[in-house]
């Protein structure tokens, strides 16, 4: 429907050898919104003729309309060199006085705005407004589709999984710890195959003491979907388990607890590569060239990345710390303080005593030690 019409406007541009009697050069912009998105359309009138039709696609939108007016008048112009005499508008801009002379600047000659409400000028704003609106509806189309459109990648995870729907949202779950020490969970997220790094998540293991990676996955999965549950946030069509049999059964007892074992989980053995589902102590036949395998894999090599990495800047923090522990009168507190202002010893050794004391209260002779400290640790 939206293509048949702006066809329609296509061709009402073609046809229209003379739209204006006034042969000002002039441009028209006119801007539609839905919500945080909008399409702005810059409609250049040349000789009475239509010359050209410009649009801007605009998003994270807010309230201030003539903020936003700005913003495309800021923005279309600043590369272009041909400067209309005249900018036809519906409403005036944000800094009206300011885009002006940005304008003059740029064509070295007066630009004007004007705002008409009848006559000719005004069909032309209408027209520009109906262009908008089209492109508009084209553009959220085009998202919607592209939103419903499933990989065939997870219609084969579905099938492999005896799944009732493909699943679109993957949470996947690792832990990590040193020698027993530092331990930590990390969850990634894969939306329609592809990570969504903004929703990744990192936890540090409050309640085990310890290698316990069964009780560990248990506590993280339990805090995951409790949060979730309590928040109404959605939850994801399968959850990723790295991990065998073992991890799998502490995961699903942890959503049988918070009445959410209706969320299809999975674990993903590194071993030999194998899925288990719950109920069955046999893997899952997927074969290993399998592009669903893949996936999986991907993700939980993902969550392994991830957990590893938050595992080793948790530990290279805690390291930084204890070399600051045995200076008198530099408690956890001050540590805390410190290092919510300096980023480590490699920062602090080049700071004086008076910043350090300005910054964080620090005594001068305890941040005399800080910084001699620093600079031994990083010589």
């Amino acid at each position: 429907m939206y293509r048949d019409q702006l066809n329609a406007i296509d061709l009402f541009k073609k046809k229209q050898s003379h739209v204006a009697t006034d042969f000002t050069e002039r441009d028209v912009i006119t801007i539609v919104r839905e919500d945080d998105i909008g399409i702005a359309v810059v409609l250049r009138i040349r000789n009475g003729k239509i010359f050209s039709r410009d649009s801007l696609h605009l998003k994270q939108l807010t309230n201030d309309n003539g903020n936003t007016l700005k913003t495309v008048i800021t923005r279309f112009y600043m590369d272009s060199d041909f400067l209309p005499e005249e900018i036809s508008l519906e409403q005036t801009p944000k800094d009206e006085e300011e885009l002006l002379l940005f304008l003059k600047k740029k064509k070295k000659k007066k630009v004007g705005f004007i705002y008409p409400k009848i006559g000719e000028k005004a069909k032309e704003l209408r027209v520009t407004m109906q262009n908008a609106t089209l492109l508009l509806g084209q553009w959220k189309l085009e998202m919607q589709r592209r939103k419903d459109i499933i990989p065939k990648i997870l219609e084969q995870l579905k099938q492999d999984l005896n799944m009732d729907i493909p699943p679109r949202r993957i949470e996947g779950f690792d832990v990590s710890h040193l020698g027993g020490t530092n331990t930590v969970a990390s969850m990634v997220c894969f939306i329609d195959g592809k990570a969504k790094k903004s929703q990744y998540r990192k936890f540090n293991i409050k309640s085990i003491k310890g290698v316990d990676d069964f009780a560990s996955i248990r506590e993280v999965v339990f805090r995951r979907y409790k949060r979730i549950k309590d928040e109404k946030k959605p939850i994801p069509d399968l959850i990723l388990i790295d991990g065998g049999k073992g991890q799998l059964s502490m995961a699903l007892s942890a959503l049988r607890e918070l009445g959410m074992d209706y969320i299809s989980i999975i674990g993903l053995a590194k071993k030999l590569e194998e899925v288990f589902v719950p109920g069955n102590s046999e893997p899952q036949n997927i074969k290993k060239t399998s592009p669903s395998l893949i996936l999986l894999r991907r993700i939980r090599d993902e969550a392994h990345r991830f957990a590893i990495t938050f595992q080793k800047e948790k530990r290279s923090k805690d390291l930084t710390r204890s070399i600051y522990e045995d200076i008198r009168g530099m408690g956890k507190k001050r540590l805390k303080i410190l290092f919510r202002f300096f980023n480590g010893p490699k920062e602090i050794s080049k700071l004086t005593p008076e910043v350090i004391k300005n910054k964080t209260g620090i005594p001068i002779e305890i941040a005399k030690e800080v910084i001699n400290i620093s600079k031994i640790k990083t010589s």
